[in-house]
């Protein structure tokens, strides 16, 4: 059975950032080859970091749409978070970087149910404080019956171009770019989410039903044994 292949990054984590955006780019091994070999060329040797490198946006988001890799993407107001998230719901569930990656997370199992594929691998971009509680839970549902997740790693821009599309998506969504963040909408395969304050108890409740899921799932695997 095929595996997806996710890729996450994030913008807006820094003080004083108005938006936290978490995007992830996912598709199967042919597509990601087809992703490669459409923007190698124009990335060349040199490294890419979205808010340094417009000028390699169209070329980059050609690659996206040719290769058709899918996107998801989330967003959330900093101050909506501050103002609803408690001591307690940080406890659980961590900032608003890992909420809205678990989000990004299941929207892509549920891409993954939908389209009949087992299963899928995660690579998250390092360097966040709550990376290790996110891969921490992702990697407990590993082989969890009803679970998507095949293997969680982390790494660096530097290691993996196919964490370039979800740099460049969760850039754009923080800084406001509406023209690119439309274009992405309409010709590279991105849903948007975004988390208000509104939402947030529905989001988190459905990330609580999923570490809660994972949990009682390794238990019962222990006294199984």
């Amino acid at each position: 059975m095929a595996v997806l292949h996710a890729y996450f990054d994030e913008s807006g984590t820094n003080a004083g950032a108005v938006v936290l955006s978490v995007a992830a780019y996912f598709g199967t091994e042919d597509q990601w080859k087809r992703f490669e070999s459409k923007w190698c060329g124009p990335l060349g040797s040199g490294e890419f970091h979205a808010k340094d490198c417009s000028h390699l946006f169209s070329p980059l988001s050609a690659a996206m749409e040719v290769s058709e890799i899918t996107g998801v993407l989330c967003t959330i107001a900093t101050e909506d978070f501050r103002n609803c998230a408690n001591a307690q719901f940080k406890s659980t569930l961590g900032n608003a970087y890992a909420v809205c990656t678990f989000a990004c997370a299941m929207a892509v199992c549920d891409v993954a149910r939908e389209k009949g594929i087992g299963k899928v691998s995660f690579v998250l971009e390092h360097g966040q404080p709550n990376l290790v509680f996110v891969k921490t839970v992702l990697e407990s549902m590993l082989d969890v019956e009803n679970t998507c997740v095949a293997a969680v790693e982390s790494a660096g821009k530097s290691q993996f171009a196919k964490l370039h599309p979800a740099d460049f998506t969760s850039h754009v969504a923080s800084s406001y770019d509406r023209g690119w963040l439309q274009h992405l909408v309409e010709r590279c395969n991105l849903k948007h989410c975004h988390i208000t304050s509104d939402t947030l108890g529905d989001v988190s409740q459905q990330v609580k039903t999923l570490i809660n899921h994972a949990r009682d799932a390794r238990r019962a695997e222990r006294r199984n044994r």
